[in-house]
Parts: structure tokens; sequence; C-alpha cells
């Protein structure tokens, strides 16, 4: 399979205008038409991201670094610790740490845009309590307002090349990239060994790849397609909210919902929750979240209905 628009659509919005406007969108609950599903132009090679072993014991990034991202209010420090780590979990905190902030908060003359002249364009629909989400995750990019406009628009490009190259990559990100890109079994590969690893840092990761297997499963199978592939990846950051992961009121990630969809009460799940249209659909992520917490829990890859 060659890639798509709907890597376009990952990479231009998670690069180019801030993972936190992509990464809590509410995912579309159907793909982009086939045939408008060409790229262009290939893009660069993929950073290929470590096999992890399966332990019994579940992994703790997300303690060192999923939740230290989701409480700081200081996203500078956690960039500045993490920029040039070895280590690939470690270049995905900076790199989501700059995204919550850049570019959309670079003012034209210089330094951090004044918040204002974002809440003040907000629409009338809950802008209230956007604007304050805007305003609260302004506070925790305040700490790079010093740094020159080229310095940001420079950091800026290093982090979208090192997306683009694989490097900023999160485990999920990476098999996202090489299902895409028409690797398949290494897609799978890192799937699993994220899976197994029981850590919800990884789990959350796999989202991505989770909602674009099933549209091109569903593509390849008309006639047996998978219900609600939307739901299906949801349900991988629900799962990482039950296991651990900080989805509180003030995390990083429901601020972010707030300021992006206008879903500002509750915690993550419950902002997810709201973005979806109906009861029905509430309902099935909740029944489709808790088959995929047992699979996760007696590490049953197979159970998902992965090959």
């Amino acid at each position: 399979m060659t890639l798509t628009p709907r890597i376009l659509i990952v990479l231009t919005l998670a690069a180019a205008a801030g993972v936190w406007l992509y990464a809590n969108r509410p995912l579309p609950t159907e793909p982009p038409a086939v045939a408008q599903r060409t790229a262009a132009s290939p893009l660069g090679s993929i950073t290929p991201f470590p096999q992890v072993a399966a332990t019994s014991a579940p992994q703790q990034n997300v303690t060192t670094l999923g939740n230290a991202l989701q409480k700081t209010h200081d996203l500078r420090q956690i960039y500045e610790q993490y920029r040039d780590s070895k280590n690939p979990y470690e270049r995905n905190m900076a790199y989501r740490a700059w995204s919550a902030c850049f570019p959309v908060f670079i003012a034209p003359q210089g330094g951090m845009v004044p918040i204002e002249s974002i809440t003040a364009v907000l629409p009338s629909q809950d802008q209230g309590v956007r604007a304050a989400a805007y305003r609260e995750i302004w506070g925790r990019c305040k700490s790079f307002s010093d740094l020159p406009r080229q310095k940001l628009l420079t950091e800026t490009q290093f982090q979208k090349d090192a997306w683009l190259s694989g490097r900023a990559h999160a485990p999920g990100d990476s098999a996202a990239r090489y299902h895409m890109s028409g690797d398949s079994a290494q897609a799978i590969a890192l799937a699993r060994a994220a899976f197994m690893t029981q850590d919800p840092y990884a789990i959350d990761s796999l989202r991505e790849f989770v909602i674009h297997y099933w549209w091109d499963h569903n593509d390849r199978h008309p006639d047996s397609p998978v219900s609600r592939p939307d739901l299906r990846a949801l349900a991988f950051s629900v799962a990482a909210c039950e296991m651990g992961l900080d989805c509180g009121a003030t995390s990083l990630t429901a601020v972010q919902q707030c300021a992006n969809t206008g879903a500002c009460s509750g915690t993550t799940v419950d902002r997810f929750m709201q973005n979806l249209p109906s009861q029905a659909d509430r309902d099935a992520l909740a029944i489709e979240s808790r088959k995929l917490l047992g699979a996760i829990r007696s590490q049953d890859f197979n159970a998902i209905g992965l090959p």
C-alpha cells in the first residue's frame, strides 16, 4: 500500500500545526475516500522503534514520562531534559512538550503570541471555558517566552523533522507509520511489543495504528468490515487512563481537549465521551474498553483481532 493522505493528515496536524490540535481531536467515524488516499510524494525513511521484550511486570514509562508530561506546569523543563536523549520514549516526550506550545503560540514579531489574540477569535459557544483552557496551556508554555523568534522557528522545524523521520515517535506512532508505508509485518510486531509491555504510555500510543489498521482492513474486505474503527481505536486511550495514565481534569490532555473541542467537564475519559454523538456510541466505547482492558491484563494480543 502506498503512503496516502491519511499519513499527510497525521503528519501535517501533529507536526506542523501542533500535536495537541491533532492528538485530542475526536477520531473520524469514517476514513477518507480511497480515491483521496494517494500521496503526492514519499516521506522520509522511518527510524525503527526498538523492540520491547514482554515482561510480567508493567513498564513504568507512564510514571516517569507520561504522567510527568500530563502534570507539569513547565513544558520547557521537560523539553530541554529530553530533546537530545538517546531513548525514543524520552524524545517523544520532548516532541510532545514542544508541540503543545508551538507553532501555535509563536508571535509574528517574535516571542510568544499574546494569549488574548487567540482567545479573542474563539467562537462564542463555550468561549469562556475554552479561553481558560488556552490560558492554562499558554501558562505551561510560558517559560519558553524568552526565546527569540528565530530560535522558536528553528526548534519547531527540528521537531517537525524528528516526527517525519520517526525519531520522535512513540511505539504506536511507529507502528502506524510502518503500516501506512506498507510494512504490515513490522507494524504488527511493534504493536504487539507495545501491547505486551502493559505500559499505559505505550498502550495509549497505539490508538492511531489501530484506526488505520481497521480502516485499511475494511477497504480490503468490504464484504466483512469491522464496525466502528474509531471506537476500537479510542478504547486504547480509555484503557490507558484506567491503567494509570494521568487523565484527570487538570492533565495536559484534558486541558487540550477543552481548548480544542469544547469538551471541558470531568476527566479525559469523560471528555472523550462528551465528544461522541450519541449514548449508543458512549455505551459501545465503554464495552470496547472493558474488553480491551481484559486482553491487555491477560496479555492476549490475539483477543483484539489483530494478526
